[in-house]
């Protein structure tokens, strides 16, 4: 009767154990992919943010009567904090970069920049 439960047991774990090798090196390598992708996307930030708050000037209560140059004064400070979010993304993917072989959750979210193009590029 032992012998049929180690059997089992052993049975059991076996695929688990074949299952978890391959995720490590899935995992370092998607940091790895990550980092390169925040450096290399980080300016899109700028466009991203000026964008954002661009959309943003009508839909705040009160503002109904903002003019197009209130559009642009929005964009241009939604771009001076894009400056600031790529900054922090090119810091973020040179640590993601340098320690790559350690797998972990992204430090920033979105993880990467492409995240904003989701269903927006075919």
């Amino acid at each position: 009767m032992r012998a049929l439960l180690l059997a089992a047991a052993i049975a059991l774990a076996i695929p688990t154990t074949a299952n978890a090798v391959p995720a490590y090196p899935v995992k370092i390598f998607t940091k790895l992919g990550r980092g390169f992708s925040n450096v290399f996307y980080s300016p899109t930030e700028i466009y991203i943010n000026a964008y954002k708050e661009a959309q943003n000037v009508g839909l705040q209560d009160g503002y109904e009567d903002w003019t197009w140059t209130d559009t642009h004064v929005a964009g241009f400070a939604g771009g001076v904090t894009g400056v600031g979010y790529m900054f922090t993304r090119v810091g973020v993917g040179f640590f993601d970069v340098l320690t790559f072989p350690w797998p972990t959750k992204p430090v920033m979210q979105p993880p990467t920049p492409t995240v904003y193009l989701e269903g927006v590029v075919d």
